[in-house]
């Protein structure tokens, strides 16, 4: 109890509160993350879980090498100008997935040109924690890497599943530990036993394990199966030989979506096509124990009848307060993004076959990720979705800017047909990654004439900060004090207003989720203090660990660490 006390109070003393104001206004200019001479590409982004971001990419410096920049919420970078190397490789290497270490600093997932595998981890600092070349999962390949998945083990660590196109063809699964030890094996170790030539997705299990989900399928024939297995850390299955989501049909092979659910479990979507030629947008809860949660077999998104095979690509994302989100590009027509929320126990919140997020009068499409790890719709903050994409004409020519689409929590299109510029700089904007930052604000990343850019998005269709104000009516930052820090029960948020408007006042996670909306309310100018009982939005006292209080009044924001201990 004292060790983790000391780890709580060390990291409330080594960050202070952070006061936004960076971003630049409007959608014509966006925050530089590397500008170096150098080319860069290819950025994935993931949330720092206070406000800010981590940003990695492929770069230049020297060729096929990776950077990484930590964005602060006013988008300061906090590590080297231009970025810190990740790995200094013998190949180009891409960023496949980004994610945060639950310690401060990130894992960053890279794969070869020549089929090799492997994964970084950089502290708070952005300092390599294991080597210069990370830890290597799969060696260079004669036979190119299949599908590969990735998540954090929330101590430091990493899951990893990958395939070759090499026979036997079977997924193969690793944990990296926190000290970069492989700890399944030198080579890993296969999840089955059978064929299997479809896509793979993880997510951690929220008590230190994994469940993994993949496609299985005969190498001659078109009978699918869409498989489960839960992992401890210690690699022992915990549901027996797996559980079976769906036998029969043609499943896509490289769609399949996951999605953590609250209890241990997980949600899985995905695309399947039956004898008919009808296609269809499947979804299937498992519990902890592996035991499915919705009535077989599961809600139905939608469906399209066509010759041959239709790819949904489905998404899917957890969303705050309970439920689920997920998104899909229609079958009939391909240039259209369609959203749906769901209830824990699978009801449709909107409507039936969902609501169109965007159908602008060029075609939309996702953005082109080499990998689907990470999933292009984010929680908006207040349960609807947000997504950001890359227009593309009906003759597939790629517009060179950046757009976005929402859905609210009641199910209504919030913005334009067409999106939302995010991303328009007069040289052009490409490659977009985004993530959600908490309270309703997404960080996007975006390649522009061979630079880094980012830019955030808010929940209410601003872009950047508001333009500054000067006179007697300019806002002023705002401080935000927690007393006590660390908290035991409750707590008092105090703070100061310059002049009267809007102030919401919120707690996020260590991931930059929304726990409690504290205030949202219009008050007077002058000092102001709210209470918080140290319980989410559902009534429940939360756990243990590191949190954020975030104040936001319109044109200014203010976030303070607190420790939660028991």
């Amino acid at each position: 109890m004292r060790t983790t006390l000391a780890l709580l109070l060390l990291l409330l003393l080594s960050t202070p509160a952070v006061a936004r104001a960076g971003w630049p206004s409007g959608p014509l200019s966006g925050a530089p993350v590397c500008t170096d001479a150098a080319v860069q590409s290819g950025p994935r982004v993931a949330a720092d879980g206070a406000g800010g971001a981590f940003v990695a990419w492929t770069d230049a410096r020297p060729a096929g090498a990776v950077y990484a920049q930590h964005l602060a919420g006013d988008a300061t970078p906090l590590w080297s100008v231009d970025g810190v190397r990740v790995v200094t490789p013998t190949v180009t290497c891409l960023v496949v997935s980004l994610m945060p270490d639950g310690a401060g600093g990130i894992l960053v997932a890279l794969r070869g040109t020549d089929g090799s595998l492997g994964v970084q981890r950089l502290d708070a600092d952005g300092q390599a924690l294991w080597g210069e070349g990370g830890v290597t999962l799969v060696p260079a390949l004669a036979i190119p890497l299949g599908a590969c998945t990735f998540a954090s083990d929330g101590a430091g660590g990493v899951y990893a599943g990958w395939r070759t196109l090499a026979t036997p063809n079977q997924p193969i699964v690793q944990h990296v530990s926190a000290g970069g030890v492989r700890q399944w094996g030198a080579n890993g170790m296969p999840l089955t036993a059978g064929p299997w030539v479809g896509s793979m997705a993880c997510v951690p299990d929220g008590v230190g394990g994994v469940v993994f989900g993949w496609v299985q399928q005969p190498e001659t024939g078109s009978t699918s199966k869409v498989l489960a297995q839960r992992l401890s850390s210690a690699g022992t299955p915990l549901w027996g030989t797996g559980r079976e989501l769906q036998s029969g049909g043609y499943v896509w092979a490289n769609t399949l979506a996951l999605a953590p659910a609250y209890d241990g479990g997980a949600v899985f979507e995905w695309s399947w096509t039956d004898v008919s030629s009808i296609s269809w947008l499947a979804t299937q809860r498992l519990g902890i124990d592996g035991s499915p949660q919705w009535n077989s077999p599961g809600p139905v998104l939608t469906f399209y009848q066509a010759a041959g095979v239709v790819d949904f690509q489905p998404r899917l994302v957890r969303a705050v307060g309970g439920g689920f989100l997920a998104g899909w590009r229609d079958g009939g027509h391909p240039d259209r993004l369609y959203a749906q929320r769901l209830g824990e126990y699978g009801s449709k919140a909107w409507a039936p076959l969902g609501v169109r997020a965007c159908s602008g009068a060029w075609g939309q499409s996702y953005p082109t990720y080499l990998f689907p790890e990470i999933p292009p719709a984010v929680d908006d903050g207040e349960g609807g979705v947000i997504f950001c994409f890359q227009p593309q004409t009906p003759d597939v020519q790629v517009v060179q800017e950046v757009r976005a689409a929402r859905v609210d929590a009641s199910g209504v299109r919030a913005w334009d047909d067409a999106g939302l510029l995010v991303g328009g700089l007069p040289a052009g904007c490409s490659s977009p990654s985004y993530g959600a930052v908490g309270d309703g604000d997404v960080i996007v990343a975006y390649v522009s004439s061979g630079d880094i850019y980012a830019q955030e998005l808010h929940r209410d269709g601003t872009v950047g900060d508001p333009p500054l104000a000067v006179g007697p009516g300019a806002a002023v930052p705002v401080a935000l004090a927690v007393r006590p820090n660390p908290v035991r029960a409750d707590a008092r948020l105090s703070f100061v207003l310059a002049s009267d408007g809007a102030a919401r006042l919120t707690i996020l996670d260590a991931q930059g989720r929304l726990v409690r909306v504290v205030l949202d309310a219009s008050l007077p100018p002058g000092r102001h203090e709210a209470a918080w009982d140290g319980r989410n939005e559902s009534g429940r006292a939360v756990p243990a660990g590191l949190y954020f209080a975030r104040l936001r009044t319109g044109t200014t924001c203010a976030v303070a660490r607190l420790a939660v201990v028991k």
